[in-house]
């Protein structure tokens, strides 16, 4: 049997908003919200998107939340960063590692890498 760690050991709470993968995504549009994002109908020019990728290990789909991402295993900016720290992750419900998903999406898919104030 696993017994819980004494309360001087376990360490800090976690924060409310990680209880649950519905409520870290109303923390991610709180925080969309506090930037000016307004959630409009169709694709449009965002001035903050915060796309829930993943949650350990869940798989799930409600009226408003889908996971794994249902097109990240699409996206290269989505896999290619999560390449560099995560290569042999998998989204839940994928055999293919994220570097192997990376390998095999087309050239169209290539992303750009903008400078970091560490580039200069």
């Amino acid at each position: 049997a696993v017994l819980p760690l004494p309360a001087e050991l376990a360490g800090p709470p976690l924060p409310v908003y990680l209880a649950d993968a519905e409520a870290f995504l109303r923390h991610l549009q709180g925080i969309e919200a506090a930037y000016g994002r307004r959630r409009e109908a169709g694709t449009r020019s965002r001035t903050l998107d915060l796309d829930l990728i993943a949650y350990g290990p869940l798989q799930m789909q409600t009226p408003t939340l889908t996971l794994p991402h249902p097109a990240a295993h699409l996206r290269g900016f989505v896999l290619e960063p999560l390449a560099e720290l995560l290569p042999d992750y998998r989204l839940p419900g994928h055999r293919a590692t994220v570097a192997e998903l990376l390998r095999h999406l087309p050239p169209t898919h290539a992303v750009r890498r903008l400078p970091s104030d560490s580039d200069n």
